[in-house]
């Protein structure tokens, strides 16, 4: 005994699941694949990430903070971590947030420059980057602990001074 009000619903649905009892469901619509939206939007890394990927790195062992440390802070796998060092996984910014005061280190100086061409600086070794990326905090820690601001605003003066000043031959 067919139940025509039941049948009739069940056709208007589209394709069908196998009947339960007496009742023919309408089969489960299938999930849309995500795509990218055009000019980004992607998930997956770019060379910015890398990049950014890089200065985590960097500044994670001048720290001195494992792997497994961030990775506990950020509650995610170590193996992770190394996915966003590498620049494989793009970090969210809840977690870009988390790491930078992890690293003790303003968001805006892990972001800075990424993904800007800097010819001068585009041929310096990653080993050369990665040492002066250590002097560039070590410099910003010592400026921190100096507390008179006479005395902060006479190391700015002498620091863009200096910066002006030509390179020394054969350096």
């Amino acid at each position: 005994m067919s139940d025509p009000l039941h049948k009739e619903a069940a056709n208007q649905a589209g394709p069908t699941q196998p009947a339960r009892g007496n009742l023919t469901l309408p089969a489960r619509p299938k999930r849309a694949r995500r795509h990218a939206a055009p000019g980004g939007g992607s998930r997956r890394a770019e060379a910015t990430d890398v990049e950014l990927g890089q200065r985590l790195w960097q500044l994670r062992l001048y720290r001195g903070i494992t792997r497994r440390e961030a990775a506990e802070s950020l509650g995610v796998t170590a193996q992770q971590v190394q996915k966003y060092e590498l620049g494989q996984d793009r970090l969210s910014i809840g977690r870009l947030v988390r790491l930078a005061q992890l690293l003790r280190t303003p968001l805006p100086v892990l972001i800075e420059g990424l993904g800007e061409e800097r010819p001068a600086r585009a041929a310096e070794s990653l080993e050369r980057r990665a040492h002066r990326h250590s002097e560039n905090c070590a410099l910003m820690e010592s400026f921190e602990r100096i507390e008179d601001p006479e005395m902060r605003d006479m190391v700015l003066s002498l620091a863009n001074r200096l910066a002006r000043l030509p390179p020394a031959p054969g350096g």
